[in-house]
């Protein structure tokens, strides 16, 4: 099954976009709502001065993401427009659409009324107008996770074999499928790498054939794990346990690795040095190569060990995390 994400980008978007990255295969948006919220940030740089650094950064991650197809478009006129075919719903699915497009029509039309009285205010008082304008970024969050909370609902049940999940952080209110949750809960294990990382660098991290493998891994625990009778403080439990086993294993056994390592080098006699240096391999002993399968046994022992299933967020937090 695919995993997909799908975000409503703003300022919170842009310092976590990279996490969200290291776990989701493909991100998508709503070109509509990111016009929305560019038009809010830009109106409001007349006193906020950081709103116009935040619609450039937006734009060129969505420049950038889109010309490596990681990112997509999902418009929800679509829907209200009648192209989106849905798959057959069963009736928990039909109450669950229809409880989710009620939701989101109440806040979008709420938002839109706030929204229109605003600008009418700012052209008789500009003063306070202006900062009830500034106060809309705030109902347009909310609105905005109702909108996503929709396009997820709608993504998933438009397309098949895939796991689409909104990336909002406040609609606790809205019971979750538990797989969701554990994925939620495991995105949260993952670092938020530094501004200086670029996305790129995240990108390549994800191509590198072991990074895949620990990925893959990660995927089973939570296909597993979702299917368990353990609620989710019992699962956040385990993740933790597994991860810190995994963390403290891989920790000794990089000592283990390095010491090995000085004591074979420390035994080699100048003649085989020149000859190491030289690549003269027929004089090398044995114990030189001996490093170099001391570094197999340490990734073969990655498989083994306890919390192997964790490895992918290990590695992901030694690489990324601040």
């Amino acid at each position: 099954m695919s995993r997909k994400g799908l975000l409503k980008w703003n300022a919170s978007q842009l310092e976590s976009i990279k996490r969200d990255l290291l776990f989701f295969e493909e991100l998508y948006y709503d070109p509509y709502l990111l016009r929305l919220q560019t038009k809010l940030l830009k109106n409001t740089s007349k006193l906020l001065n950081y709103s116009n650094k935040i619609v450039d950064e937006i734009y060129a991650n969505v420049d950038f993401l889109e010309s490596k197809q990681i990112l997509k478009k999902f418009e929800l006129n679509d829907f209200k427009k009648g192209k989106l075919k849905l798959e057959k719903l069963s009736d928990f699915e039909t109450n669950e659409l229809l409880t989710t497009i009620k939701n989101y029509e109440f806040v979008h039309s709420s938002f839109l009324n706030k929204y229109n009285e605003t600008v009418k205010l700012i052209s008789s008082d500009y003063n306070k107008g202006f900062l009830e304008y500034i106060n809309l970024l705030t109902d347009f969050d909310e609105f905005s996770d109702h909108h996503v909370r929709l396009s997820s609902v709608l993504l998933r049940k438009s397309t098949a074999n895939i796991l689409a999940i909104p990336l909002i952080h406040n609609l606790n209110e809205i019971k979750e499928a538990k797989k969701t949750q554990v994925i939620r809960l495991t995105i949260s294990n993952l670092p938020i790498p530094d501004n200086v990382v670029s996305l790129d660098e995240i990108l390549d991290f994800r191509r590198d054939s072991d990074n895949k493998r620990r990925y893959l891994g990660l995927i089973n625990w939570i296909n597993r794990i979702s299917t368990t009778s353990l609620n989710l403080n019992e699962i956040e439990d385990e993740l933790e346990f597994y991860t810190l086993e995994f963390e403290n294993r891989m920790k000794i056994e990089k000592q283990k690795y390095k010491l090995s390592s000085i004591e074979l080098i420390l035994t080699v006699p100048l003649e085989i040095a020149e000859n190491l240096i030289k690549i003269n391999w027929s004089k090398i002993p044995k114990t030189i190569i001996n490093i170099r399968k001391n570094k197999l046994d340490l990734m073969i022992g990655e498989t083994k060990y306890l919390g192997k299933e964790m490895a992918y967020i290990v590695k992901s937090n030694e690489k990324f995390k601040k």
